[in-house]
């Protein structure tokens, strides 16, 4: 007959003293520290091909102008829906959804703007007492609600960002520090960028979630002082190309043919293309060098940015789409911006240790906590850039 289940327990009591049926303390589980968790790397890529864009961009041009440049605002919705929607992260694709409508009437605002400017400008003293007001106190508020707009209708896995920055702090971070520049004569120029794009970062928040940009002024100054010396050599290159240049004219001149030769030639002007290629690349160093050190690093609540772009493919990108675009009278436009997007965006990604799609969750959950933010009548819509 079988035992019960008060019959077993008894047996085994029983036996307690004779066997130990205890088995051994385990150890204590720590919690993995920060250190031990895996991160993860999710990358940025752009799948737009230059033929597709070519046909948007065609019709664009074409629309805008028959249309005396009323088209315009859509021009820029559609190209930047094409744009924004072949931008992916993790797989997933981005979206602008912006009103043209809305771009209209804001540019409608700057149009009105620029009629009372040169209205002002051919009535003594109105300059001063209309324009300068117009332009210290309009510019602030212009500069923030591009900025909000941009931020507004750009959004990931159906959650926008938004941008927070007011027009008072435009007008403390951009417009200030301009001012300085121009009159320390621009030795104040990389503090002022500086100031204008942490203004355009920390002010961005995905969700609710802020950016932080963790850039120092001694890493902007570097850069400047690199753009320096490209420039300084091509300065020095295009300088010795025209000592050259000038030694065979000379010979010319006096027929003393000793001097003149096809290797001297070639060796000048390769010292001015040179010289003149390095002078054009220091803007193009500057905008990337920058751009780099203010995103690299930047952190979005448990995640932060990764970007090492290659400043040397830059520069070779910038210098052939700028004589390709010569070469074919504009009609190579949608192949350079297509060829620049790709660039910026494979080498760009977001790491942390949380799941990307548990981080998105909490965001959207957050936003529907507070309530999204109401949006204005309208807005300005200007390109910064990166």
């Amino acid at each position: 007959m079988p035992l019960s289940y008060q019959a077993k327990l008894a047996t085994i009591r029983g036996y307690h003293g004779m066997v130990d049926t205890q088995s051994p303390p385990q150890p204590p589980v720590s919690p993995p520290d920060e250190a031990s968790r895996k991160t993860a790397r999710h990358s940025f890529s752009f799948n737009g091909s230059a033929l597709e864009y070519f046909s948007i961009w065609i019709v664009n041009v074409a629309l805008t102008v028959i249309t005396l440049g009323l088209y315009s605002p859509w021009a820029k919705v559609r190209r930047e829906r094409y744009l924004t929607s072949h931008t992916e992260l993790a797989g997933v694709q981005f979206e602008y959804t912006a009103d043209p409508w809305k771009i209209f009437k804001g540019r409608m605002v700057l149009i009105g703007a620029f009629i009372v400017i040169a209205v002002a400008r051919a009535i003594p003293g109105l300059w001063v007492l209309v324009v300068f007001p117009l332009l210290a106190l309009g510019w602030p508020w212009v500069l923030a609600a591009a900025l909000r707009f941009r931020a507004r209708y750009t959004s990931y896995r159906n959650l926008s960002f938004h941008f927070t920055g007011t027009a008072g702090g435009a007008f403390t971070s951009c417009v200030l520090p301009k001012a300085a520049a121009v009159l320390t004569l621009w030795l104040l120029a990389p503090w002022a960028q500086l100031s204008s794009k942490r203004y355009a970062v920390n002010n961005l928040q995905y969700g609710v979630t802020p950016f932080q940009s963790h850039v120092t002024f001694g890493q902007v100054y570097r850069v400047y002082g690199g753009a320096a010396i490209v420039f300084f050599v091509g300065v020095v290159l295009t300088t010795c190309g025209v000592v050259v240049a000038g030694i065979s004219s000379a010979a010319l001149e006096s027929g003393d043919l000793s001097l003149l030769s096809l290797p001297r030639l070639v060796i000048s002007i390769s010292l001015v293309a040179s010289g003149i290629g390095a002078i054009v690349c220091a803007p193009g160093y500057i905008r990337l060098g920058v751009a780099h050190r203010v995103w690299d690093g930047t952190s979005i609540g448990a995640f932060s940015v990764s970007w090492k772009p290659s400043m040397k493919r830059y520069l070779v990108i910038a210098i052939t789409n700028t004589l390709l675009r010569s070469v074919t009278l504009g009609l190579a436009t949608p192949w350079c911006v297509v060829r620049v997007r790709r660039f910026l965006l494979e080498d760009l990604a977001v790491i942390g240790s949380q799941s990307l799609d548990d981080f998105v969750g909490e965001r959207r959950a957050e936003i529907r906590s507070l309530g999204e933010q109401a949006a204005d009548s309208y807005d300005l819509d200007i390109d910064f850039g990166f």
